[in-house]
């Protein structure tokens, strides 16, 4: 298991929106297909997160649809769904500030906080 997050690289939507662009499609078989595919046994959390914009709760059902539309993609491509888990984590783990310190907007700040990691939860074992 690891404690660490892997943010996949590319992975946007469109403004209020869960459904996956074909960029972020194809940075996903690029990525976790190709790590899913090659290590047979491992189970990963997905993990969604978004900026501070809109309300906490919105932010939090927004992730979490966002998230189950990585793990659709990923079954879609024939990864089993026992092997995957969606988590929305919302607006609740930053890794910027979405203000400045003077209280202005950050949109840098904004960016690196929209983003989808995934983390390695286990490894199945196979007989």
């Amino acid at each position: 298991m690891s404690e660490a997050a892997i943010a996949i690289p590319n992975i946007y939507y469109d403004f209020d929106r869960a459904e996956l662009t074909d960029e972020a499609r194809t940075s996903i078989s690029e990525t976790l297909l190709k790590i899913l595919n090659d290590n047979p046994g491992f189970s990963v959390e997905i993990g969604p997160h978004t900026d501070s914009r809109g309300e906490d709760s919105y932010n939090l059902t927004l992730s979490q649809e966002r998230a189950q539309s990585v793990v659709d993609y990923l079954i879609s491509r024939g990864i089993e769904a026992s092997r995957l888990d969606a988590k929305g984590y919302g607006e609740s783990k930053p890794i910027a500030a979405n203000e400045l310190e003077d209280g202005s907007d950050n949109p840098a700040g904004r960016s690196m906080n929209r983003r989808t990691e995934f983390r390695i939860v286990g490894n199945i074992s196979r007989f």
